[in-house]
């Protein structure tokens, strides 16, 4: 090379496809992020599907699946269980998720004392009483 003057190179087939994924990667991730600038996060919101109630070592125990359908995160989630035969509540216990990242699920087991009128519980029931935001 003289003077300063680079001589041309023709552009390689390898060298094509690295530019060409170069762009397709930098268009997704402008993708990504106008997509995220306009669609913003949904706060928490919760469902509970109660599952069978089991007697376990002389009590009951009754699993709770708690789920967060929003995007944002919660902590220190009380779920609030009550133990039901024919309508009336036999116990009631509250159950606290340390945290539960958003679109998650989680598994709760509440564990009751066997009731003292002799009942024998048909259901469980749950709800989301509070949450704090982290």
């Amino acid at each position: 090379m003289s003077g300063g003057e680079m001589e041309s190179q023709p552009i390689g087939t390898l060298e094509k496809m690295a530019t060409a994924v170069s762009g397709l990667l930098i268009a997704a991730l402008l993708g990504v992020l106008l997509w995220d600038s306009v669609h913003p996060n949904t706060e928490p919101s919760f469902t509970t599907r109660p599952g069978a109630v089991a007697i376990v070592s002389g009590s009951y125990r009754a699993r709770v699946t708690v789920r967060n359908s929003g995007d944002e995160a919660a902590k220190a989630v009380v779920v609030h269980m009550e133990l039901v035969a024919s309508d009336s509540v036999l116990a009631e216990s509250d159950v606290t998720i340390d945290w539960l990242p958003g679109n998650s699920t989680r598994e709760v087991v509440g564990l009751f004392a066997q009731p003292s009128s002799g009942q024998r519980p048909t259901a469980v029931r749950a709800e989301v009483r509070g949450y704090t935001a982290p």
